[in-house]
């Protein structure tokens, strides 16, 4: 049984072919949109189908690399809902509990990101690891507050936020999207906007390798 958090209480390089994996361990939580807007099938066969691909390709490739490499996932509608805590990459049956998220209501980003703290800040027995939050949602925020603030508070703590716009170019709110991510190397933002299923799949094998700018 999944268990449920109320928001109120609550490095990419250009990978050469052929090139090794980086020798990195980190933590990294994924923060799902199952929101009801995710549904939506200007992605075949919707928004939310894609996330998930993506985030089990992920976790396939995080287990693949350093054998410390720790996963958690969150999906968020109006509330946050934790998905796993951080468990091995390998974990087999994390793949399985990202394919049982579906659909919810609205939109609050705030409740993924505030969980996604939450986890962060009770993973205090090790300072080895690298942390990394990547957000995957349309960006349709509509249900409490602004994520601004917890977003800041994150990555002031030293997690690197990547945010992944997933629907039609016209559709994404990359205005907000890029304001939460981290800036990159080149002083850009951190997000990325995903125009394919195949593209995103790409991506986030890259970043599961602990690849960054």
């Amino acid at each position: 049984m999944h268990e449920n958090i109320q928001a109120e209480v609550l490095p990419w390089v250009a990978q050469l072919p052929g090139s090794l994996w980086v020798n990195t361990c980190y933590r990294a939580v994924l923060v799902l949109d199952r929101s009801h807007s995710m549904l939506k099938r200007d992605w075949e066969p919707s928004r939310l189908a894609a996330a998930i691909e993506a985030a089990c390709d992920f976790v396939k490739s995080a287990a693949r690399g350093n054998s410390t490499n720790q996963v958690a996932v969150v999906a968020f509608d109006d509330f946050a809902q934790l998905v796993s805590h951080f468990v091995p990459a390998a974990d087999s049956d994390l793949p399985l509990r990202i394919q049982a998220i579906n659909s919810g209501r609205d939109t609050n980003i705030t409740a993924g990101l505030l969980a996604a703290e939450t986890l962060f800040l009770a993973a205090t027995e090790s300072n080895a690891h690298d942390k990394m939050l990547m957000l995957l949602t349309d960006g349709e925020h509509n249900k409490g507050p602004e994520p601004y603030d917890v977003a800041t508070r994150l990555k002031r703590s030293g997690v690197r936020i990547q945010t992944i716009g997933i629907a039609s170019k016209h559709a994404v709110n990359a205005t907000m999207l890029k304001a939460l991510a981290s800036n990159r190397s080149d002083g850009q933002s951190d997000y990325r906007f995903i125009g394919d299923q195949q593209r995103l799949v790409e991506h986030f094998v890259r970043a599961a390798r602990g690849l960054t700018l």
